[in-house]
């Protein structure tokens, strides 16, 4: 008869602690996926509040437009002066009822300097309101990037070898329009010139487009169709603002 001793195995278990052993690494490597995961998830949700944060701030600032550009023209409405806005509302148009050239010209004729005057007035003043009754330190235009004034043309064919043509008979129209607000020292509109942007650039800039950009509703205007071809001389006024930069993105990206 084989005599077999009871403690054989418990002193078995003791001199081998695989099973142990192997507990614990299960355990260790439990908690490193807990720890790996709700640093995941925490990095995830950091992600998202950065972009959200970037959302709402475009968000606010589109606002922040239209609410500048429907302001503009009631105020004039008000004045009598016809300015139009563009269907997504990013666009003013000076239409030729307000300011009309004479043609080849871009000085602005004596008897429509009042109106010219006064949209300069009212887009300083529109621009220059607080953002809101929480950021009164701050003026809207610091949610923008730049103001653009163009200057449009129709595709009557101007000739000039100095201004080259329709193109450059936009952007002087442009420039005329610009340094009428910004030279006379005794309008508001001459505080436009030391409006910056959300980086500290000019906020305003002008450029000319000659008869390339015509509105929707006058691509197609026959050649002696003058209400038509009218539509296309004009000024506009396009207000951008301030988005995401790639390098943000990225940043939020990479984190």
């Amino acid at each position: 008869m084989r005599w077999r001793n009871p403690n054989s195995s418990a002193s078995t278990d003791e001199e081998n602690p695989y099973w142990m052993s192997f507990s614990d690494m299960m355990a260790s490597l439990l908690v490193i996926f807990m720890l790996a995961a709700a640093a995941l998830m925490l990095q995830l949700a950091t992600k998202s509040q950065k972009v959200d944060e970037q959302v709402d701030e475009v968000a606010r600032a589109e606002k922040v437009r239209k609410q500048i550009i429907d302001e503009i023209v009631e105020e004039l409405k008000q004045k009598q002066i016809v300015v139009e806005k563009s269907d997504n509302d990013t666009v003013l148009h000076i239409p030729e009822s307000s300011l009309r050239f004479a043609s080849g010209s871009s000085d602005i004729p004596d008897t429509l300097q009042n109106n010219i005057r006064e949209i300069g007035n009212v887009l300083y003043e529109a621009l220059n309101r607080d953002i809101d009754s929480q950021n009164k330190a701050k003026a809207r235009f610091t949610l923008l990037d730049t103001v653009f004034i163009e200057g449009h043309t129709d595709n009557n064919f101007y000739k000039n070898p100095i201004l080259r043509g329709n193109w450059g008979l936009s952007a002087m129209r442009a420039i005329s329009v610009w340094q009428f607000w910004a030279e006379d020292p005794n309008q508001a509109s001459n505080g436009l010139n030391a409006m910056k942007n959300h980086i500290g650039e000019a906020l305003f800039s002008v450029s000319g487009y000659g008869d390339t950009r015509p509105r929707n509703e006058a691509k197609n205007c026959g050649k002696y169709d003058d209400i038509c071809h009218s539509k296309n001389r004009r000024i506009d006024i396009r207000i951008t603002v301030k988005k995401p930069s790639i390098k943000e993105l990225e940043e939020i990206k990479g984190k």
